[in-house]
């Protein structure tokens, strides 16, 4: 017991980002602005070296979708994109908070709405 309690104290000192490993928090991804009702896209993905991973968000006074198209990056006009679009409740003007998960990592993203 005690030699374990040794080897995690010097694998600590060592690799200190262990003792934080763990769900990691929100990652703040910035802002965005949208008008009141209308589907506004706030964020653009794509992978140039591998399928994309799933894509998913929610919004404090609206919604999220995710759209499939495609756009000119990576050298190529038609490579795969994932659109996350935002539309507020109807008639919401305001500060909305929104979360997505990209690579099952939470980020929040602040959005402007009009």
């Amino acid at each position: 017991m005690l030699r374990h309690g040794l080897l995690m104290c010097m694998m600590l000192l060592v690799f200190p980002q262990v003792a934080s490993a763990g769900v990691p928090r929100d990652v703040d991804a910035g802002s965005a602005t949208a008008k009141s009702g209308v589907p506004t896209t706030v964020r653009y993905f794509w992978n140039c070296t591998r399928a994309m991973p799933g894509l998913s968000g929610a919004a404090e006074h609206g919604s999220m979708t995710v759209k499939s198209s495609t756009g000119n990056h990576c050298g190529r006009p038609d490579q795969p994109v994932l659109e996350l679009v935002y539309t507020s409740q109807p008639g919401f003007k305001g500060d909305d908070r929104a979360t997505y998960y990209w690579t099952r990592y939470p980020y929040s993203l602040r959005i402007r709405v009009q």
